[in-house]
């Protein structure tokens, strides 16, 4: 934040960005996502780097509230290294998926990677779940945070896809990242486990193929380029919202 900050001079007025932030000219210019700059100067390291960089102030602190909050719990649980991988995954997958289903809007900000790290909670649920206390209890608390997400997804100025594309690869590679930490005298959950890892890698590479695919190769990325109920799943089509 401090380097758009100093890079755009100041804040912008409030009338421009209510965010309390900085110019969409210089998201852009430090790595926020645009599809013409990714697709067609190859900057895929823009999938990356608007995990960095928040819209202002006000969306930094919802974030950073967030990562507390998940991130915190979950490094206790899994290790540093494990969240870590599964957070940028998570922000990649994100990213890309807006890039398929949003071309002309710019994306930054942390939710992608945030939205992964919660779909942790899920697979592990999924996993331990005969020796976890109340796990329907659990699982519809997880459904409605989700149900939430995607409802905050449908107002303006949010990527929806880039939740989604967070929370499906957050899923995938929390299958491969989960850990031996609980033993089951039968050895069911043992199994599982590896079985779930091994389905994660197969599930993930597949995945980020068709979606390399969908953005770089031609005839697949005038397809989702040109998709028109997709804006419904970004935004709610009431009061004018979606312009």
């Amino acid at each position: 934040m401090i380097v758009e900050i100093i890079v755009n001079r100041g804040f912008e007025p409030v009338k421009k960005n209510p965010w309390i932030g900085v110019s969409l000219d210089t998201l852009i210019t430090l790595g926020g996502k645009d599809d013409d700059l990714i697709v067609f100067h190859f900057q895929w390291w823009r999938l990356i780097t608007p995990v960095f960089f928040h819209v202002g102030v006000i969306h930094l602190a919802i974030n950073m509230v967030a990562q507390i909050i998940l991130g915190i719990q979950l490094e206790k649980a899994i290790g540093f290294w494990r969240v870590s991988i599964i957070y940028f995954v998570s922000a990649i997958a994100g990213n890309l998926f807006s890039a398929m289903f949003l071309p002309q809007e710019l994306e930054v900000g942390a939710s992608t990677a945030i939205y992964g790290l919660s779909s942790y909670y899920l697979v592990d649920l999924i996993v331990h779940w005969p020796i976890i206390m109340g796990p329907w209890r659990y699982f519809a608390a997880l459904m409605v945070g989700d149900v939430v997400g995607l409802v905050i997804g449908l107002f303006p100025g949010v990527d929806n896809f880039a939740h989604i594309g967070g929370t499906i690869g957050g899923l995938l590679i929390s299958m491969v990242m989960i850990p031996n930490r609980r033993i089951s005298a039968k050895g069911r959950i043992t199994r599982c486990r590896s079985i779930t890892r091994i389905l994660g890698y197969i599930l993930l590479i597949v995945w980020f193929v068709l979606c390399f695919c969908c953005l770089y190769v031609g005839m697949m990325r005038d397809v989702v380029w040109n998709c028109h109920w997709c804006e419904y799943v970004n935004c709610l089509p009431v009061f004018h919202w979606c312009g």
